[in-house]
């Protein structure tokens, strides 16, 4: 059951991302936040499913995130190198920032609250808009910067 979940929330999001591909930034991110509270809105037992316990790295909710998180890191880093900030780990953080803000307001309205998924999406479009507005990419870049850690 968790296998056909994921797989059919991968599949989902995946094709919104490439519907989404010739929109504008910030568009893109508008349709793809929207697209996730409508698969929530439709699936809500799969995306419970899903993202119970998510924080835990062994629980499928973590599998979702470390599914989608590469594919909007990739997008991440292709805006910010039009703009001439070419992004590498920074990217990926900024990705699991804006993932885990959506995941996390969808899952307490949807799962949690049965909240009106419409304002929770304005929510999670609204908190995204504003991170992708406020961060300076030079703080992205600091990340790229750091040195690996050994573990």
């Amino acid at each position: 059951m968790i296998e056909r979940e994921l797989a059919a929330l991968t599949a989902w999001m995946f094709e919104i991302y490439d519907n989404g591909e010739t929109m504008r930034y910030r568009q893109r991110a508008r349709y793809s936040i929207e697209s996730l509270f409508d698969y929530a809105r439709r699936h809500p037992e799969g995306f419970r499913v899903l993202l119970d316990n998510r924080y835990d790295d062994s629980h499928p909710g973590r599998r979702s995130s470390a599914a989608l998180e590469p594919r909007i890191a990739e997008r991440l880093r292709a805006n910010y190198a039009e703009r001439g900030t070419p992004l590498h780990a920074g990217a990926d953080t900024l990705a699991t920032m804006l993932l885990g803000i959506s995941l996390d307001i969808a899952y307490r309205a949807v799962i949690l609250a049965g909240a009106d998924i419409g304002a929770a999406c304005d929510l999670a479009v609204t908190a995204s808009l504003a991170v992708l507005r406020a961060i300076d990419p030079e703080q992205l870049r600091a990340i790229d910067t750091c040195p690996p850690t050994t573990p």
